[in-house]
C-alpha cells in the first residue's frame, strides 16, 4: 500500500486525533510534531479538504541517501516536460527525535539545485518562504501543484525520506464560509471553521448519519457537518443565533445545492428531548455556551462563578442530550478552559455517573509527541488568550 504524508497544523495533537477520528484503525506508520506518515493510498490527495487540521499532504515516496541539492535535483528532473519554466519548492519536517534541517539549510540547498538544474539545461524557478517551509499559501499561488512541485524532505533517526505535496487546504473557500457568509456575528465568539469541521470528524461517524449541534449559533458546525454530507440539526436558545444560522444554511445552499436536509430552530438545550425523539441522532458536535466575554481584569472570584454557572448548564445539557444521542453515539463538545487561572470546568467530573464515557482521542504512545491534557482531553487556544477551549470525547454507553 502506499504512504500518504499529512502535514500537522499549528495544534498537532488536534491533527493526530482528526486523522484517527476520521479513520479509525488506520496505521500510523512514522510521526512526528509537525508530520504523520499513513497506510493510505489516496489521503495524500484529499486530507486538506477533508480535515480541518491538515493544511497539506502528499504521497511518500521512500528514502534520501542524503539530502543535498543532487538528490533534489534528481527527484526534480524527473518531473520536469516541456519548455515552460518549471517552479519548485523544497520543505523540511521531522519525526520522532529527530531534528529538521534548519531554514537557512534548506534555502541554501534550494539555491544549489537551482543552480544545478540550469547547468543541467531546464529553465527553473525556486520558490521560498521567508518564514522557512512553504505554506498552503506559498504553495497554492506559485502553483507548485499544477505547474512545479513542492518537494518535501523528512529527517528521521536514520537519515532522510522524502514525499511530493499533492494538496493543499482550500484556504479561500475557508474565509469565504468564515467571512463572506451573511450571519457572521463577532459578539457571539466565533468557532473558526476549519475546528468545527475538525469536531465533525472526530465524532467518527462512519457513512451517512444526523449531527445534532444544540448550541448552534451561527451555525458553522452545521455547515462544515453538511458539506462533509451529514443531516443536521440546530438548535440554540438565542432567536436571533437562529435567525443568523438560517441565513448563513441558504447562503451556503445557494453555493452547494446537493446538501443534506437541515432543521433548525429556537429551543432551550434543556428542552430538546420534548422535540427530538429518543435515541434519533447519531452525534451531538457543539461548542457550547462558552459564558461572558472576559477583560483580562476579572478576579479569580468572578472566574469562579462563571465556571459554576456554566457547569450547572452543562450537567442539565448532557443529561437531556444522553436521551436523544443514539447509544454508542459520540458527543464531540468544546466549553471554556480558564487558562489564565488553569481553571478546568467541572462537570466534567460528573459525566460517568450520568452515562458517559470520556474518550481519549488516541492511544497514550503517542502522548509523549501529541500531549493531552491531564485529564485526556485536547486543548485549543495560544499561550495569549485569556480562555483555551477544552474539546471532549464522549461517548453514551
Amino acid at each position: 500500500m502506499q504512504q500518504s504524508f499529512l502535514i500537522c497544523g499549528r495544534q498537532p495533537s488536534i491533527s493526530l486525533a482528526e486523522v484517527l477520528g476520521a479513520h479509525p484503525g488506520i496505521a500510523v506508520d512514522a510521526f512526528g510534531t509537525a508530520v504523520l506518515v499513513v497506510g493510505h493510498d489516496s489521503l495524500g490527495e484529499t486530507a486538506p479538504r477533508d480535515f480541518g487540521s491538515i493544511p497539506k499532504s502528499g504521497v511518500h515516496l521512500g528514502i534520501l541517501e542524503k539530502f543535498s541539492e543532487h538528490e533534489i535535483a534528481d527527484i526534480l528532473e524527473s518531473k520536469i516536460s516541456g519548455a515552460r519554466k518549471f517552479n519548485f519548492g523544497v520543505s523540511a519536517y521531522a519525526y520522532a527525535d529527530s531534528v529538521a534541517p534548519a531554514a537557512d539549510v534548506v534555502k541554501r540547498i534550494g539555491i544549489a539545485t537551482k543552480r544545478l538544474l540550469k547547468q543541467r539545461g531546464h529553465s527553473v524557478r525556486f520558490v521560498e518562504s521567508r518564514s522557512g517551509n512553504l505554506s498552503t499559501v506559498d504553495v497554492a499561488k506559485n502553483r507548485l501543484l499544477e505547474d512545479g512541485v513542492e518537494v518535501c524532505v523528512f529527517a528521521t533517526p536514520d537519515g532522510f525520506e522524502y514525499g511530493i505535496t499533492q494538496a493543499v487546504q482550500p484556504f479561500a473557500e475557508y474565509a469565504e464560509r468564515d467571512h463572506a457568509r451573511p450571519g457572521r456575528d463577532a459578539r457571539r465568539g466565533m468557532l473558526p471553521p476549519k475546528l468545527a469541521r475538525t469536531m465533525v470528524n472526530l465524532a467518527s461517524l462512519q457513512g451517512e448519519g444526523i449531527v445534532l449541534d444544540p448550541f448552534c449559533g451561527v451555525g458553522t458546525v452545521l455547515q462544515e457537518a453538511s458539506l462533509l454530507g451529514y443531516q443536521t440539526i440546530g438548535t440554540d436558545i438565542d432567536e436571533g443565533a437562529v435567525d443568523a444560522t438560517i441565513k448563513n444554511l441558504n447562503w451556503l445552499r445557494e453555493q452547494n445545492p446537493e446538501l443534506s436536509s437541515q432543521r433548525i430552530e429556537a429551543l432551550d438545550v434543556r428542552s430538546i428531548n420534548t422535540r427530538l425523539e429518543k435515541e434519533s441522532v447519531d452525534a451531538v458536535v457543539s461548542e457550547l455556551d462558552l459564558g461572558p466575554p472576559l477583560s483580562g481584569a476579572e478576579p479569580l472570584s468572578r472566574i469562579m462563578s462563571i465556571e459554576r454557572e456554566l457547569s450547572g448548564l452543562y450537567s442539565e445539557a448532557f443529561g437531556v442530550l444522553h436521551d436523544v444521542l443514539k447509544t454508542g453515539g459520540r458527543a464531540v463538545v468544546a466549553w471554556p478552559y480558564f487558562y489564565r487561572y488553569q481553571i478546568f470546568i467541572s462537570a466534567f467530573d460528573l459525566l460517568s455517573g450520568m452515562g458517559w464515557k470520556v474518550i481519549r482521542p488516541y492511544e497514550r504512545t503517542y502522548d509523549h509527541v501529541f500531549p493531552l491534557s491531564g485529564r485526556g482531553t485536547l486543548l485549543y487556544g495560544r499561550d495569549d488568550q485569556q480562555v483555551f477551549r477544552e474539546i471532549i470525547l464522549l461517548e453514551k454507553t
